[in-house]
């Protein structure tokens, strides 16, 4: 009688063994099941990024650009090249050109000036803070006409320069021409050449 009463607790000693060992394989189990959220932000998968609206294509020198490339780094909304056919072939409705100073010579006057008819879009100068300088004299996209200007004894820069047309007829050319006299950055021509395309300015 002994020997079974023994034999008895012994295997409830096992059973109760086995029941703990299972349990805690169970929790073992269910601790290495992580999803993705749980997963430590090294080991999740990348989601793709919100996709980006460009509302401006600017056109700059591969060296020292009026807008530096760290205020760009911050504006994705931008897009930068490097060569007319490259701006050319970016430009679309709806999206401001902005031309540096310092890339002037290479762009075709009259496609600029037939594009920003013909879509409305707003064209900034970056550089100059002189409207008449800057599209009479630098870029002349505007048809401006006057007199001579002693264009030394002014002093043009820092600054940007913007233009868009508002109408355009066999009698003329209207728009908005408007110069900042300030060191020219993202945010402040955007602010502008946004206002311009979105219709709070006119």
């Amino acid at each position: 009688m002994p020997d079974t009463l023994g034999r008895t607790k012994e295997l409830c000693r096992m059973r109760q063994r086995m029941a703990l060992l299972l349990v805690i394989g169970f929790i073992a189990l269910l601790s290495g099941c992580r999803t993705d959220d749980q997963a430590p932000r090294s080991e999740r998968p990348q989601r793709e990024s919100r996709q980006v609206t460009i509302t401006a294509v600017y056109l700059a020198p591969l060296g020292d650009a009026q807008l530096s490339q760290v205020d760009l780094n911050r504006h994705p909304e931008v897009r930068v090249v490097h060569d007319f056919a490259a701006l050319r072939s970016s430009a679309a409705s709806g999206q401001a050109i902005l031309v540096d100073k310092e890339s002037v010579d290479g762009i075709d006057d009259t496609w600029l000036r037939d594009f920003s008819r013909h879509t409305r879009v707003p064209v900034a100068l970056i550089g100059y803070n002189d409207p008449i300088y800057a599209f009479r004299e630098t870029l002349p996209i505007v048809g401006i006409h006057g007199p001579h200007i002693d264009w030394n004894a002014r002093r043009l820069a820092p600054g940007f320069a913007v233009w868009r047309v508002r109408t355009a007829t066999s009698a003329g050319t209207s728009g908005y021409l408007k110069a900042f006299d300030q060191t020219p950055t993202v945010d402040a021509v955007l602010e502008v050449t946004d206002a311009l395309l979105a219709g709070r300015i006119r």
